[in-house]
């Protein structure tokens, strides 16, 4: 899933909580744009 300048609207620390409760990754492209992947 990507969101077009989704960056703006996350921060580091709720990718950390979101990350260790269920492994989702958070990757910011082009400085502003993130996207979803799921870590298996």
């Amino acid at each position: 899933m990507k969101f077009k300048d989704g960056a703006k609207k996350v921060t580091l620390e709720d990718c950390m909580r979101v990350h260790e409760a269920i492994g989702l990754c958070f990757i910011v492209e082009d400085g502003k744009d993130l996207t979803f992947e799921i870590e298996e």
